[in-house]
């Protein structure tokens, strides 16, 4: 059996992607639409999952090393939100 040794930092130390951010209902409408545009592009999603880990490594580590947590939904979550500052800028 494969184990990945469970890695902690606390959640001051992580980098900041806005993840957890509050929203408006408008922003949460402009959201799901570049969530449902996004998640609908394999390519574009996938090319997506490893730049997360690299431009988050302290929230990527200490998440996606907790076997107890649903590791696909933060990784998930992580590119929508990363793609969704992007289109901030």
């Amino acid at each position: 059996m494969n184990y990945i040794k469970r890695i902690w930092h606390s959640f001051h130390h992580w980098e900041d992607i806005g993840m957890w951010r509050d929203v408006t209902k408008e922003e949460k409408t402009q959201l799901l639409n570049i969530a449902i545009e996004f998640t609908g592009n394999h390519l574009l999603y996938g090319e997506n999952m490893l730049k997360v880990i690299d431009e988050f490594p302290i929230a990527a580590e200490h998440n996606l090393t907790d076997l107890g947590m649903n590791r696909r939904a933060w990784i998930g979550r992580a590119i929508l939100a990363a793609q969704a500052a992007q289109g901030d800028e």
